[in-house]
């Protein structure tokens, strides 16, 4: 594939949309036509991790860490952000950073842990606020299912751990074409015509609403699409800080704390707290995760004794 279809489908996955201002990801440094054969995934960019991108024939770096922060003054041979991006460049491999968008999506770095550590019925401990739009459209009923698939594919319809979800009404559309219109029923004469059509309601994240769109208007047979955009109040039930799951079984605090050890492959740890209290609900977060402490965990998706 290329450079840019890689990048779009990680755009799909965790949107770039969703990062928080002061960062900075997607494709750093790279040709969005090139190539792409084999990559290598790191936490932060480096030169052993160049080293080992080139040993593998690897045209792509995905890291965590981006490597630019701030705009660079130059890009040159040598130490530091500059000169990793200069070699990027020279050696023709292209580097991509996933961060705080990665943070905040469902399968991202949080979920990630709590999958390692066997957590079950995982969900976001902070979900983003207003982060999806409700799209409306107006959809001849021939159409109405390729338009509606087409912008699930490019990331419509996701309601928590449900993909596709859309709601549709019939009704009756009415229109006059004006002179030099192309109507796709009727005639441009300036006669008021009408057509039977379909109510296509789903809601998007903002972060791909660019992306919806423009699928929506490729797939719809219409000159000129109608759609509507609602704000959505509620939590994100796809993207937010942390995760939270619960344990299949209560467990000690000592038990909890090999458990984690083991499942992290980590000699020691440390923590804070009384290890003979039992634990059932975990809350995790793949990163500074000081301004999560104190949040509700929310109530128990199954019935169970009461968590602790």
């Amino acid at each position: 594939m290329t450079l840019a279809a890689l990048v779009s489908a990680l755009d799909t996955w965790c949107p770039f949309g969703t990062a928080y201002d002061w960062d900075n990801v997607g494709l750093q440094v790279g040709d969005p036509d090139a190539q792409v054969m084999g990559g290598v995934v790191a936490l932060d960019l480096t030169h052993a991790v160049l080293d080992e991108a080139q040993a593998h024939g690897a045209s792509v770096v995905v890291t965590h860490h981006p490597l630019i922060f701030k705009p660079l003054k130059r890009v040159m041979a040598g130490p530091g952000p500059s000169g990793l991006a200069y070699r990027c460049a020279a050696e023709g491999i292209a580097h991509v950073a996933l961060h705080s968008n990665l943070d905040v999506a469902r399968g991202g770095v949080s979920f990630a842990l709590a999958a390692q550590l066997g957590l079950t019925h995982v969900r976001a401990l902070q979900p983003l606020e207003r982060a999806a739009v409700k799209l409306v459209t107006f959809v001849p009923a021939s159409h109405e299912a390729a338009v509606r698939a087409t912008m699930g594919e490019a990331g419509a319809g996701q309601i928590g751990l449900y993909r596709d979800c859309a709601f549709t009404t019939p009704g009756t559309g009415y229109f006059r074409p004006d002179e030099g219109a192309n109507p796709f029923t009727g005639t441009a004469t300036g006669t008021l015509e009408q057509a039977d059509e379909v109510r296509l309601e789903v809601e998007v994240p903002r972060a791909l609403l660019p992306r919806v769109l423009s699928a929506m208007r490729a797939a719809h047979p219409y000159e000129e699409v109608a759609y509507d955009l609602v704000p959505v109040e509620q939590p994100s039930t796809v993207f937010g800080l942390g995760a939270v799951g619960d344990l299949p079984e209560p467990e000690s605090g000592d038990t909890f704390l090999r458990r984690v050890a083991e499942a992290l492959g980590e000699d020691a740890l440390r923590y804070v707290g009384d290890l003979g209290r039992s634990v059932r609900r975990v809350a995790v977060c793949g990163g500074s995760g000081s301004d999560l402490l104190g949040l509700p965990s929310g109530p128990a998706p199954t019935p169970s004794s009461p968590p602790t």
